[in-house]
Parts: structure tokens; C-alpha cells; sequence
């Protein structure tokens, strides 16, 4: 295919625009396309930061400081485990923290959660025992869902 523009080099670029409804389609050589001003187009990449797209967009570079890293703009951090701030990185609080965590942090887990997740358990273990055709553990294991569900303790 020809440059709609020139009409004597193969085409390299290929644009398309709809502006309400109204379809542009443009076929051009490389050397057209820049003379009509194309090759400055800004073009968005996956690979592209979200600073490069600013870049492109508005032609000059953001803030470096605004966004040299994901969570820079807070002073402190709060360490989500223990509760206890930390000072950011840039205030010389990385690794700074005085206190260890505990060795051990047990998430307290709502019982009614807690006797759900048994129950769910013990309907795969039935499910599969009776595909095992062990019917005999299937009905001791349907009785412990059953006790379970009337909230008593097997």
C-alpha cells in the first residue's frame, strides 16, 4: 500500500481518530508521517511508568521527590503487625525500630468463622468418604457436622 500523502513510499504508519462518530483514518510513510507532525504523538506503552506518561503528556517531568518511590510521600510508616510508627526511610527510620515484634502473632478469629471453616472441612472429608464408599465414616462424620451446626461440642 502507497502514502495517501506522498504517493510513492510504502506505508509505516497507520492512524486512526473518531471524533463523535466522524471516522479519520490516515495511511502514511514514515517521512509524512513526521512532516505532518505524528511522530510526536504521545504513546502509552504497558511498559510505560505513570511518570513517562506524564512526561509525554505535558512535556516536562514530574516532581522527582513526589514520586522517587511507591509510599514516599508519608513521613512514617506504620508497621502493620505491631502498630507501632516507624519514621520513614527518609528520615533516617529504616531498620531504626527499638522494639521486636512479638515472635508470635495469633489473629483472633470470630468462633463463628472458626466453626464454619470446621464444618466446611468436614463436609469435604464426608464427601470424599463417601466416594470411598466408607459409608459407616460418612454417617460418624455427617453426625459431627450435625453437632456442630446445633452447637454442641463432639
Amino acid at each position: 500500500m502507497k502514502c495517501e500523502n506522498c504517493g510513492k513510499e510504502e506505508v509505516h504508519f497507520h492512524y486512526a481518530s473518531n471524533i463523535n462518530g466522524n471516522i479519520t483514518e490516515k495511511h502514511l510513510c514514515a517521512e509524512c508521517a513526521a512532516k505532518l507532525g505524528f511522530s510526536d504523538m504521545p504513546v502509552f506503552r504497558p511498559e510505560m511508568s505513570f511518570e513517562d506518561a506524564l512526561a509525554r503528556l505535558f512535556g516536562a517531568r514530574p516532581n522527582r521527590r513526589m514520586f522517587s518511590g511507591y509510599g514516599m510521600l508519608f513521613p512514617a510508616y506504620v508497621v502493620p503487625t505491631v502498630g507501632m510508627i516507624v519514621p520513614s526511610p527518609a528520615a533516617g527510620g529504616a531498620g531504626t525500630q527499638t522494639e521486636a515484634p512479638p515472635a508470635e502473632i495469633k489473629p483472633e478469629i470470630d468462633p463463628e468463622m472458626q466453626k464454619r471453616r470446621e464444618i466446611n472441612i468436614l463436609r469435604e472429608q464426608m464427601r470424599a468418604a463417601a466416594d470411598a464408599e466408607d459409608y459407616e465414616k460418612a454417617a460418624a462424620i455427617r453426625d459431627s457436622i450435625k453437632n456442630l451446626e446445633n452447637g454442641e461440642n463432639s
